[in-house]
């Protein structure tokens, strides 16, 4: 069980070094330590974590979630043959990124209306919001990958592999780290937040080439297909959202008028991306209903 878990847990070793990093980098600037990097602005860590509970939502909800039901079905899947694995597995990655795409959009396009709605409030001021607002929107980026890996690591634990995905994990966390100090000079503390979403972004990628590696049959061509319809459904709802909802939030003064604008933009966009994926004819809807 112990890579298992260790592997399971590099997503949250990488928020967690992410905030050590918050930390330790502000008091060694208090010391004059580190000159060389920028100092953070006050509050940077704290809107660090505020950035990961909210990244970590759909995470739990999606994710997790489809990664228990299909450990199962990739489990028997294996002593049948490694066409029906692939078969499978193919069909939750279909499913993930059809979820996790619009998942990323919908964090980035509703951070400022949802920090507005939770957090504005008592010494919680502008300036707070929109340093916030940066942390959800990087974290945002690789929800889509994070959903992956919680798949692809299932994949390897149902071939018996419980060692690929720790060695993967593990890299991971060092491309974070190089990334964090790579992007702190440019974008201060929301690079430690990008950074930890472009290095899940790297080891989904390499997770997946050494998975086709081990399973031929595996077709990515299909991902490409349903990555596409995702992305184009992610751009319609992106786009009649901000037309809508961002003149209306302006006008929004209390917490009571925003929370219901949030909501109801919520649910357009749900609404958009699933007429744009219906017009596509995508078939994992048809899947979805039987």
């Amino acid at each position: 069980m112990t890579p298992i878990f260790l592997s399971l847990s590099i997503t949250q070793l990488n928020t967690l070094v992410d905030s050590v990093l918050a930390w330790g980098l502000a008091y060694l600037h208090s010391l004059s330590v580190i000159s060389w990097l920028p100092q953070f602005d006050e509050g940077s860590a704290s809107a660090l974590y505020i950035g990961q509970r909210l990244y970590q939502f759909p995470l739990g909800i999606f994710g997790v979630a489809l990664g228990t039901v299909l450990y199962p079905r990739l489990t028997v899947a294996r002593h049948s043959d490694q066409g029906v694995f692939a078969k499978e597995l193919l069909r939750g990655l279909r499913i993930i990124l059809l979820l996790g795409l619009p998942a990323s959009a919908g964090l980035c396009l509703m951070a400022e209306p949802t920090t507005m709605t939770l957090f504005f409030h008592g010494a919680f001021d502008q300036h707070d919001v929109t340093q916030t607002t940066s942390m959800i929107m990087a974290y945002g980026l690789g929800v889509w990958a994070y959903m992956l890996l919680l798949i692809l690591n299932r994949a390897f634990y149902a071939l018996d592999d419980r060692w690929t995905p720790l060695r993967a994990g593990l890299i991971c966390v060092a491309v974070n780290i190089g990334l964090s100090f790579a992007l702190i000079p440019f974008f201060k503390s929301p690079g430690l937040a990008a950074a930890t979403a472009l290095s899940a972004i790297v080891q989904s990628g390499s997770m997946a080439v050494q998975l086709k590696h081990r399973i031929p049959e595996l077709d990515f061509q299909s991902l490409f297909r349903v990555a596409w319809m995702g992305l184009v459904g992610c751009f319609a709802m992106t786009g009649v959202s901000l037309l809508i909802f961002s003149p209306l939030f302006t006008w929004a003064d209390s917490t009571t008028s925003r929370a219901g604008l949030l909501l109801v933009q919520m649910v357009t966009c749900v609404v958009v991306y699933g007429i744009s994926l219906r017009l596509m004819n995508c078939e994992e809807l048809k899947l979805g209903r039987h």
